[in-house]
């Protein structure tokens, strides 16, 4: 058996899956096979594939369309190997990525998965981002509970970098949940990470195709549909209820990016910031060290959000930066808008770029 079972789910790919099948064939770690599991395409993925001779890869065909999460379980169901690891059909790997992942497993074994820093790229070559998942903090790797905390604004690995031992798979039954086309793999991380600790190691070892055919592209509005996950895990976590409306706002504010356009609504999302921190750090008990960082990190984005809401909407937005009920840590002193000074400045240049002007 080999040491590592890579899933790579296909739905009519057309030219990306030849490139991504290559980059895993190439790798430098050899002990691995690759199945394909074809979603049942209408195109010729199955016979170009199948004619790639190269004994580590098989093929494998769903008996009727189960979507993403449900292909990805089918490979769940039939890998026998030690680690799983998984590769979208779109994306490419490092030839050291696989080696990497193993040899960290293998000298980590209190930790039960591993994902890696990522680069974003276009199909003609051109690097546009890259996404430098593995976080330090006065030298030191940020521990487990960093990642858990982060995952409350953003899904925060890419899923192509994910390597799992199967034996965390087996013994909590972990699936992904059908019933999500978009964001599985986002859901997915909350139950592993509820049974196991989850780090990304250092390096850029895995590249993110973008194209126009990418889900977060072209499903905008099904993601926000398709998301109340999130609103339920940070209601269990602290002891509330949100309203669908409180989760989309949250949604696009905090993961999205985009201006929150109601006054309340934004005061709650940062209220809901500052829940989410303390309550992780409560439960958790991170390092002093790292509590700061969590902290430091939340009101960066707290302050990003109502910042990119003043531009756009006009700057009697920034009141809400002063939202009562709020820690002083999401107001530190070292801020660059906590003297009144530096608020006028802001006001002056809002004013400037804003549609909206100040009253």
């Amino acid at each position: 058996m080999p040491t590592v079972t890579v899933i790579v789910p296909t739905y009519n790919s057309g030219g990306y899956l030849d490139a991504t099948i290559e980059s895993i064939l190439s790798q430098s770690f050899t002990d691995f096979e690759v199945i394909v599991i074809d979603d049942c395409s209408t195109n010729d993925v199955v016979t170009r594939m199948r004619a790639i001779s190269d004994p580590r890869l098989r093929v494998v065909i769903n008996d009727s369309n189960l979507g993403v999460a449900g292909t990805r379980n089918h490979g769940l169901a039939i890998a026998q190997s030690e680690f799983i690891a998984h590769c979208d059909h779109d994306d490419l790997w490092h030839a050291d990525k696989l080696a990497r992942q193993v040899a960290y497993l293998r000298a980590h074994p209190e930790i039960g998965a591993a994902t890696t820093s990522f680069v974003k790229f276009f199909a003609d070559g051109r690097m546009v981002n890259f996404q430098a998942v593995h976080t330090t903090f006065a030298g030191q790797p940020c521990s487990p509970v960093y990642y858990k905390w982060l995952m409350y604004f953003t899904s925060p690995f890419l899923h192509s970098s994910l390597m799992v031992r199967r034996e965390i798979i087996r013994r909590h039954a972990l699936r992904y949940d059908e019933h999500l086309s978009m964001a599985d793999d986002w859901e997915f991380y909350f139950r592993l990470t509820s049974v196991c600790d989850c780090v990304p190691i250092a390096g850029w070892l895995t590249l993110y195709n973008l194209h126009g055919a990418n889900w977060s592209v072209v499903a905008m509005e099904e993601m926000l549909d398709r998301t109340g996950f999130l609103s339920d895990r940070i209601g269990a976590l602290l002891g509330c209820q949100l309203s669908v409306e409180q989760g989309r706002a949250y949604l696009m504010a905090v993961t999205i990016g985009e201006p929150c356009r109601d006054r309340a609504a934004l005061a709650s999302i940062g209220r809901l910031i500052a829940g989410i921190t303390e309550r992780m750090i409560a439960v958790h008990q991170p390092s002093a060290a790292e509590a700061q960082l969590m902290k430091h990190r939340a009101a960066e984005r707290w302050w990003r959000i109502v910042r990119r809401t003043a531009i756009e909407h006009g700057t009697d937005f920034l009141a809400c930066y002063d939202t009562p009920g709020m820690p002083n840590w999401v107001r530190p002193p070292w801020h660059s808008v906590a003297s009144g000074h530096a608020r006028a400045h802001w006001r002056q240049l809002f004013a400037r770029v804003s549609p909206i002007a100040p009253e």
